[in-house]
């Protein structure tokens, strides 16, 4: 199973989380390259994960951030993090 989690504030500074995942659902298949497997599309209340090949965006209330797949670091076969600065 391959999860994306966002986490952001909203305008009145609560901390709003978001989660998407993906897996094999019992098949037996291990991902070695989590990116790779994730290519996809996950949407909540005003926020939007793309991962494609060109690397993991993250669309919040109409402003989109790009992470290129070498400002993403992953770690074990579960986890990503996009990495800034």
């Amino acid at each position: 199973m391959v999860s994306a989690a966002v986490t952001y504030k909203t305008v009145d500074h609560t901390i709003q989380q978001f989660i998407g995942t993906y897996g094999d659902r019992g098949y037996g298949r291990f991902y070695y390259y989590a990116g790779a497997e994730t290519h996809s599309r996950w949407q909540g209340n005003n926020v939007e994960v793309v991962s494609n090949s060109e690397g993991i965006s993250v669309i919040h209330n109409g402003k989109k951030e790009l992470f290129y797949w070498d400002h993403i670091t992953q770690f074990g076969t579960l986890a990503v993090v996009l990495m800034r600065q």
